[in-house]
């Protein structure tokens, strides 16, 4: 028999794994097949559903003696004949929603690109920039495999498992690198001073989240049923990324409040308060989305923490782009002052420190 049940028919999982004998879980079953009917050709089953959309199960039972050896090919789709048909609800607007942050993001990048020929020309480049240009290209990267993943979806039911992890593993690189250009801009570096403090433990948390990210994406393509429709940062490493995550919100912190000691110009104090407040909500997001997930139905669960988690990336991406914006950092960063590699707070005038970048 095949036969078929949906989360509201008393819950697939604890159906699946209960210890009901095998003819007492299918008495259960919403609908059952003979395997008999399959035999000669295919089956077209529709379900008509008006209430909310649900997720179907279905599997192969054998309560008789003996081995049954079964081969078979199940294709699901949406009752509708338009190009929307193979995407569950749960994943229906993700197309479009990449489609519009894959723009966004190479908006980001090109900005980014102009605002270093701005500043190259004024001899004002400095590495710092080289960074958030890592990371919006990352950005990009992610945003690209992902529409084309979902674009594939739309073809074919599966899409491009391959290129979804390559966009997961972007993703979870330029997160690691904009945390690091987070701590330093709270160290005041090229705004108060021209040193990197903690250099160890700065580098030993990137190895740290790096684990626990490569933890993050192995778990979800081995160690996630897909029909929970899980965030991966809900998972059991997940949950460690963003424990160390709060960890590094606090450090910044305390970062910040130390620069803010050292820094006298009305104007940079201002920055550094902002920053802490923008970026706190940065830190915090994931936690927030993470709980969000939790308690929201399984149909809209996968949909919207993506959304909102892009949302706060793209926020922060755009908040960081426009404070590099020249008009802006030649008041906050003192990045052409001759003391720049050899001296100790920022001050003076001069380019001559810019040649040796």
């Amino acid at each position: 028999n095949f036969y078929f049940d949906d989360e509201l028919s008393g819950g697939w999982g604890a159906l699946y794994t209960s210890s009901l004998t095998c003819e007492e879980k299918v008495a259960k079953a919403k609908l059952t097949l003979s395997l008999a009917r399959f035999k000669e050709r295919g089956y077209k089953q529709t379900f008509i559903v008006l209430d909310r959309p649900r997720f179907f199960f279905f599997a192969v039972s054998n309560c008789g003696a003996g081995h049954l050896d079964v081969q078979f090919d199940a294709h699901w789709t949406q009752h509708r004949e338009d190009a929307w048909r193979e995407l569950g609800f749960d994943i229906q607007g993700l197309v479009s929603a990449y489609v519009v942050f894959s723009l966004a993001a190479v908006a980001l990048l090109v900005t980014n690109i102009v605002e270093t020929v701005l500043l190259v020309r004024k001899r004002a480049y400095h590495p710092i920039l080289r960074i958030v240009t890592v990371t919006l290209v990352l950005v990009v990267l992610q945003c690209v495999c992902k529409t084309v993943h979902y674009a594939a979806y739309v073809g074919n039911g599966v899409g491009l498992p391959f290129m979804s992890g390559f966009g997961d593993a972007f993703d979870f690189l330029a997160e690691i690198v904009f945390m690091f250009l987070l701590v330093l801009f709270a160290q005041g570096w090229a705004i108060t001073e021209h040193q990197v403090d903690h250099r160890v433990l700065m580098f030993a948390g990137m190895g740290v989240f790096l684990l626990c990210y490569v933890a993050v994406f192995v778990w979800q393509q081995f160690g996630i049923d897909p029909a929970t429709a899980t965030f991966f940062y809900a998972t059991p490493p997940g949950i460690i990324v963003l424990v160390l995550r709060v960890a590094v919100w606090i450090f910044f912190l305390v970062l910040v409040a130390r620069t803010l000691r050292k820094e006298g110009a009305k104007e940079k104090r201002l920055f550094y308060v902002l920053l802490a407040a923008a970026f706190s909500m940065y830190f915090l997001s994931l936690p927030i989305i993470a709980t969000i997930s939790a308690v929201l139905d399984l149909f809209a669960r996968e949909k919207t923490s993506i959304v909102l988690y892009l949302l706060v990336k793209f926020t922060a991406y755009t908040s960081l782009t426009a404070m590099l914006w020249p008009r802006w950092s030649e008041r906050f960063f003192a990045i052409d002052t001759p003391d720049l590699l050899v001296g100790g707070k920022f001050g003076g005038g001069g380019g001559a420190a810019y040649g040796a970048i």
